[in-house]
């Protein structure tokens, strides 16, 4: 099985209620959603934090997994091991959704609820 495609969406959800907090005002909570599909038919589908920067670091991955296997994620991981001390959060954000979207596409393949392939 190998990776054939990943896109992403913007997902912007305005609060009815702003939430007061430490870092201000929250009118609205932005969240990124990650489709990665392959060459058998399978999407896995992940969400993460962060809008325009994690954004930015997803488009600038995403090509590091066309072509791979979904099984091999931590060879695709360890490729990556210093983007968020470079790139902060928004790497790390990064990461964790293409990860996260891995992780489907191998419950799927199995036929296995993710809770189980990982206890």
């Amino acid at each position: 099985m190998k990776i054939t495609d990943v896109t992403f969406h913007k997902v912007n959800i305005p609060l009815v209620t702003p939430t007061l907090w430490v870092g201000g005002v929250n009118r609205a909570w932005t969240r990124t959603i990650v489709r990665m599909r392959t060459d058998e038919g399978l999407e896995g589908i992940a969400e993460t934090s962060g809008g325009d920067a994690t954004l930015g670091q997803l488009h600038a991955l995403k090509e590091h997994f066309i072509g791979e296997d979904p099984f091999d994620r931590q060879k695709l991981l360890n490729r990556f091991w210093l983007v968020p001390t470079y790139e902060g959060m928004s790497g790390k954000y990064a990461i964790q959704a293409l990860e996260t979207a891995c992780w489907d596409l191998i419950g799927k393949a199995c036929g296995r609820p993710l809770h189980d392939l990982l206890g």
